[in-house]
């Protein structure tokens, strides 16, 4: 349909080129059926083809475009179309956290004698656990994205950037408070390859093999809310989410009733011995 390009283009002008790659994919699963008839067999057919979430982030994509067609006239377009674009509804359940023994064995494996472990791989795992970082947003920082009691967060998967806070970080205020930040602005502070490489350590120190990097921010998200030291609009700043409803899920009563006294994360944790000798095995040049 020639109004898929000129889309993408208005896309990638106003959005960049992260989104107009989305935006084509997402527009690629579309069987560009304007007819209401058409559309409703088509969002039934592919409801049976993928989950609901990614249904319905197709779907918005396609009620974006056809919107904007309609709106400067490059086509007539029924109403009914937008209603019957309408998302599934998407189950949610319970993130099942690990404990804090595990953590504790996680960190345990990260500061074993016995293995060899860059301070890289065990500074990403303190941004993601401590900070609350995406895996990606952590190989985007540069050394001059570190600043005094907080890090710069590049553009990601929110397209917004943000500064994430370490001041409750016990471990990131040592690390970080000892870094030469003038030194090689434009360096990486850890590359991509120890996204996977972390996935393989977590296995070893025994947590589920299907949580992917992404629990580590999970788990720091968690202790956050549940410490009760910080606000909702805190909360969404640091995380990155675009409104309070979404962390509400993050006070996990499992952790609340375990979560313990003190000043830091670390100590939320009950990890604070643990997380003092990977601060001290980790050098940053």
């Amino acid at each position: 349909m020639t109004i898929i390009e000129p889309y993408i283009a208005k896309t990638l002008s106003e959005r960049g080129v992260r989104a107009a790659t989305q935006t084509r994919y997402m527009l690629s699963r579309w069987d560009q059926s304007v007819e209401p008839a058409a559309v409703d067999e088509w969002r039934t057919k592919l409801r049976t083809a993928a989950s609901p979430a990614t249904v319905n982030r197709i779907m918005t994509c396609v009620r974006s475009l056809l919107s904007w067609a309609s709106r400067t006239r490059r086509i007539v377009l029924d109403e009914a179309v937008l209603k019957i674009l309408t998302p599934f509804r998407v189950e949610r359940h319970m993130i099942e956290l690990p404990t804090q023994a595990s953590i504790s064995n996680l960190l345990r494996a990260l500061t074993d004698d016995n293995k060899r472990f860059a301070s890289e791989h065990r500074l990403f795992v303190a941004c993601c656990l401590f900070a609350g970082l995406r895996p990606g947003e952590v190989c985007n920082l540069q050394r001059s994205d570190v600043h005094d009691g907080y890090l710069r967060v590049r553009p990601g998967k929110t397209g917004v950037e943000r500064h994430a806070y370490y001041r409750h970080s016990s471990t990131l205020c040592k690390l970080f408070g000892s870094m030469d930040k003038a030194r090689n602005p434009e360096a990486a502070l850890v590359r991509k390859h120890y996204v996977p490489r972390f996935v393989r350590t977590k296995v070893d120190a025994g947590w589920p093999a299907d949580d992917g990097a992404n629990v580590l921010r999970k788990l720091c998200a968690s202790y956050m809310a549940c410490s009760g030291r910080f606000s909702e609009y805190e909360l969404m700043q640091q995380l990155g989410h675009t409104s309070a409803v979404s962390i509400r899920h993050y006070r996990d009563p499992r952790v609340l009733s375990c979560i313990h006294s003190g000043d830091t994360i670390e100590q939320w944790m009950g990890v604070g011995a643990m997380a003092a000798v990977l601060a001290d095995k980790t050098v940053l040049k």
